[in-house]
């Protein structure tokens, strides 16, 4: 009878220990998910600078990738062919990666540049693109 009211209390406890985990995971998931809708809004008003101070606060955030989209989309005509070979080999494969390629060709055909395919890429020439300000917790260049 005894082990079993210290198995019960065990188990109890456990429990309780898992619960105040997950409250304490939820509350700094509400706080990000804030976070996100503040960075967002803040691109959506013209205010990228603004916004890029957000980003060390969603450094874990699932959703990361789409804030630096809509930055590099923000921002395409001014950022670094490199910037954007960083985000494209990073998000490869992904929904992210394309949106920001066909940002990425959309910005080429304005600027009336070659298109991509058109011309040597930095790797092919033993070149590794560097990562931007914004993935080490900074600003996009």
């Amino acid at each position: 009878m005894i082990n079993k009211t210290i198995g019960t209390r065990l188990f109890a406890l456990l429990v309780s220990i898992g619960a105040a985990s997950c409250w304490a995971d939820n509350a700094q998931l509400n706080e990000q998910r804030q976070v996100y809708r503040e960075a967002m809004d803040e691109i959506s008003r013209g205010r990228s600078e603004q916004a890029e101070r957000h980003l060390p606060a969603l450094a874990n955030y699932p959703l990361l990738p789409y804030v630096e989209l809509e930055l590099l989309k923000a921002q395409i005509g001014d950022v670094a062919s490199g910037t954007i070979d960083y985000y494209l080999q990073q998000y490869r494969n992904t929904v992210v990666g394309s949106r920001i390629h066909i940002a990425w060709l959309h910005q080429l055909r304005r600027a009336g540049e070659r298109c991509p395919a058109d011309r040597p890429s930095a790797q092919s020439q033993g070149h590794r693109p560097e990562a931007p300000a914004a993935s080490r917790g900074g600003a996009l260049p």
